[in-house]
């Protein structure tokens, strides 16, 4: 994560405790992120336990920061916030097509929301 040029490299996954590399090409690329998004996650690094430059970026302190946080514990608190705040159904899809939607909205053009939703791009970029 670099504060100049405001990218996020995901390097390695996580499937049933299995720490491997990501799945595709397109989960290795580069990811722009927002500026205020960027502090959030400085801010976040600097709070927690585990802020080494190899460690997760959201490691689990039950596991000592070996894994991060599991999917099912996060998507436990995300559909107890949503229940809360009155939403019937959350999913990852959920995320994805409201940020699809806001790309929409300010008009972002078709090919720039496909490498934003990391979507495979055919062609000529």
């Amino acid at each position: 994560m670099t504060n100049r040029t405001r990218t996020l490299n995901i390097e390695r996954g996580v499937v049933h405790q299995v720490v491997d590399d990501v799945k595709t090409p397109e989960s290795e690329r580069l990811m722009h992120i927002d500026t205020e998004v960027l502090g959030v996650l400085k801010s976040w690094t600097q709070q927690s336990q585990f802020s080494a430059p190899e460690d997760w970026m959201f490691a689990s302190p039950v596991q000592i920061g070996r894994l991060p946080f599991s999917y099912a514990g996060v998507w436990r608190a995300f559909r107890r916030a949503a229940a809360k705040a009155g939403v019937p159904h959350i999913s990852s899809h959920s995320f994805r097509h409201t940020f699809r939607s806001w790309l929409d909205v300010v008009g972002t053009r078709l090919g720039v929301q496909k490498r934003l939703m990391r979507h495979p791009i055919f062609g000529p970029r």
